[in-house]
């Protein structure tokens, strides 16, 4: 006599394996679209993370101080999204004799507002920009190079060290930014 049908046994492994396959599924897919809240130490990783998220190669961080806005933007100067973000920061560049000296921006139009920005920092495809801020005296130094995140200094001198150390190394000679 043949048996059709299925035991409770085989249905439990079943049930089971249906489980385990659903939940590793949704697992991946929500840890895939994690969102990163944004703070100064994390810009690449934030930048990086809505650059996915939104599907676009080319993507620019730009504080308005005086709304106390970061904008993320795309090539257009489309605003994609609007942080609030009121703390004080100066975007500075270092200068030929190793002082370092305050960033000027050329003024930015996006949308209906027209400002200078306090600082930029963008994606371009997979090449992020340099970039060095000051807060509150801390020293924060992201090299697109070397860095998956921030690099904090609590003084000057051991920022301009480090970046001289880091832009005479050898197998960086002749990239160009």
């Amino acid at each position: 006599m043949i048996k059709k049908g299925f035991t409770l046994f085989e249905l439990l492994i079943v049930v089971l394996l249906i489980g385990i396959v659903y939940g590793v599924y949704f697992f991946t897919a929500n840890s895939s679209e994690k969102i990163i809240t944004f703070k100064l130490e994390n810009m690449r990783s934030y930048i990086q993370n809505q650059s996915k998220l939104l599907e676009k190669e080319n993507l620019k961080l730009i504080y308005n101080y005086d709304k106390e806005i970061i904008y993320l933007t795309d090539e257009k100067n489309i605003i994609l999204d609007a942080i609030k973000f009121s703390q004080h920061v100066t975007q500075y560049k270092l200068m030929d004799k190793e002082q370092l000296d305050v960033m000027d921006h050329i003024r930015v139009e996006l949308e209906d507002e027209n400002f200078e920005p306090t600082f930029i920092f963008y994606k371009k495809g997979e090449i992020y920009s340099n970039i060095i801020l000051n807060r509150d005296n801390q020293w924060i130094y992201y090299n697109s190079y070397f860095l998956d995140e921030s690099e904090l200094f609590i003084n000057q001198g051991d920022l301009i060290d480090y970046i001289k150390k880091r832009l005479y190394n050898p197998s960086i000679v002749g990239k160009i930014e």
